[in-house]
């Protein structure tokens, strides 16, 4: 059995499969470290028919979470997916404004890329001055201080055909979690 196939039947795994995206409950959600519930909003644009091959499945590291179903994560005209753990207070992040967070992103395979949290140093830049992929200018707008959110994010939305090498793959679906920690 392969490492994947380990974490995927011992924490519970959820696979959307039109965004080629498979979100290993335990690695992501983890970082999270709280179950809230999640902001209903309707679905801006209608999306192909997804299926999962779990719902709700419990999520076991140093938290229990619950991985929401796919029906609960609102998808955007442009293709990105998002689903809000939780919402936070204050002002919300809108452009040319500094925007702080902690992430952590993944590749469809579970594997982390890349974590600000494990650097101890949250990443600061300007909404809407293009600093950043696609996928974040659009993921990070409207979350409030406090806010956590998981991104799914296409590869037209992120590092496209050239990908990242030799740490994104060409093509590669991106998934992250996201903790915004103020807005200036």
């Amino acid at each position: 059995m392969s490492a994947i196939e380990k974490v995927k039947k011992s924490c519970g795994f959820v696979q959307i499969t039109s965004a080629r995206v498979s979100l290993l409950c335990g690695a992501m959600l983890g970082v999270i470290g709280c179950a809230s519930s999640p902001r209903q909003t309707p679905d801006p644009a209608p999306a192909a028919p997804q299926t999962a091959s779990a719902q709700g499945n419990v999520a076991r590291s140093d938290s229990a979470i619950v991985m929401p179903p796919l029906s609960q994560f609102t998808r955007m005209g442009t293709g990105l997916m998002y689903y809000d753990v939780s919402i936070g207070t204050g002002l919300p992040a809108v452009d040319l404004r500094e925007v702080e967070l902690h992430y952590v992103g993944y590749l469809e395979s579970g594997q982390i890329f890349d974590n600000s949290r494990t650097r101890g140093q949250p990443i600061k830049f300007v909404l809407g001055q293009g600093r950043v992929i696609p996928g974040w200018e659009q993921g990070v707008r409207g979350m409030r201080p406090g806010g956590q959110r998981i991104l799914v994010i296409p590869p037209a939305l992120a590092y496209g055909a050239a990908g990242k090498p030799p740490v994104i793959p060409s093509n590669a679906t991106l998934i992250f979690t996201l903790t915004l920690i103020s807005v200036r």
